[in-house]
């Protein structure tokens, strides 16, 4: 037999005109009630299912076995594709993957992929480690001697160092900021408050002369405070904690002066730098290497006052001389210094 229980429920009301409750009466059923709160348990007993499956998954073995082979797959595909098709991948430089962001390409498709998978192979490493450690626990491993704990745990640390490196990783790919390319030789520059000199540069090569290992020495000084770095591939100069650093790209020679002979006169000149000839000022305006020359030429430009500026280019040589404002000019001598090129990064 149903028993009924008759409640009456005080609601407030909002039609215009009327004031106080509506007074409805409820006839709860209590067999009703019960079938209300055993649906409410096998929903709650459903969630808790999935949740746990959920769990097991991202914890499984077989998971981070498979992202990681996948993840090793993506990588040297997309070295390959970087190596023979590089001009998509124009202006991609160190651990900066907002490139791939801010240029999206269905080309880019395997970084896409990378980046997802190794967001799962984080949290099945974090999951796995988190599993790892509540079991220990629960067999009692806290109460054991510290060194067989530190066995026991010794696998947990490794993974949640792994995680810490793929988050710094991730990190750096996003807020890494990359400064333009820089040339440091023997005259000293200042990047913010710091001179930099490249002071040795010592290089050994492969027998088919491509680079095997180059070690460059560099004097910094920061007001009244001076010290020795050495620069090379895999070998960075890092500046304040790591926040700055100074990436090897080249190496090689550069042009420091130009001797130039005027008449029975000569002319040590930078670029830029200009020399009095016949009343005009003639400029040394670059340093060239013409096709139709094949060897270095210098570019000078002579300022009149009463007409237009003249340019005027000269071979290296003493049988390549020009005139040049009314006298003849001998391009003797280059003057060139060992220098680096360097990427500035500024880390986050």
């Amino acid at each position: 037999m149903k028993h009924f229980s008759k409640t009456k429920v005080g609601l407030p009301t909002t039609s215009p005109g009327f004031q106080g409750f509506l007074i409805y009466e409820l006839y709860e059923n209590s067999s009703f009630l019960d079938s209300l709160k055993s649906a409410s348990a096998t929903k709650a007993l459903t969630h808790k299912t999935m949740l746990k499956n959920l769990y097991e998954i991202l914890k499984s073995k077989k998971l981070g076995i498979g992202a990681g082979f996948t993840a090793t797959g993506l990588l040297i595909f997309g070295s390959l594709l970087m190596n023979f098709m590089p001009q998509p991948y124009q202006g991609l430089s160190g651990e900066d993957i907002t490139f791939f962001f801010k240029n999206p390409k269905l080309l880019h498709g395997w970084f896409y992929l990378l980046f997802a998978t190794l967001v799962l192979y984080g949290l099945n490493s974090f999951f796995c480690t988190l599993d790892s450690v509540l079991v220990r626990l629960r067999r009692g491993a806290s109460t054991r001697g510290a060194l067989s704990a530190l066995t026991l745990y010794g696998g947990s640390v490794i993974h949640v160092a792994f995680m810490v490196t793929l988050l710094a990783h991730l990190v750096g790919g996003l807020y890494t900021r990359q400064g333009r390319p820089i040339t440091i030789d023997e005259n000293p520059i200042r990047y913010g408050d710091v001179e930099i000199r490249l002071t040795d540069l010592e290089t050994t090569q492969y027998p088919n002369g491509m680079p095997r290992e180059v070690r460059a020495s560099l004097r910094l000084k920061k007001g009244d405070v001076e010290i020795k770095k050495t620069l090379g591939y895999n070998q960075p100069l890092l500046l304040d904690l790591g926040a700055k650093e100074f990436l090897l790209k080249d190496y090689g020679s550069v042009p420091q002066e130009v001797v130039l002979r005027v008449g029975d006169k000569a002319h040590s000149l930078k670029l830029r730098e200009s020399f009095s000839l016949n009343g005009s000022q003639v400029v040394l305006a670059g340093l060239f290497l013409p096709p139709e020359f094949e060897m270095p030429a210098v570019g000078l430009v002579a300022n009149h006052a009463d007409r237009k500026p003249e340019q005027f280019l000269v071979p290296i040589g003493e049988g390549n001389s020009r005139e040049v404002n009314g006298a003849r000019v001998v391009f003797e001598d280059l003057k060139v210094s060992q220098a680096v090129v360097v990427d500035l990064r500024e880390n986050p």
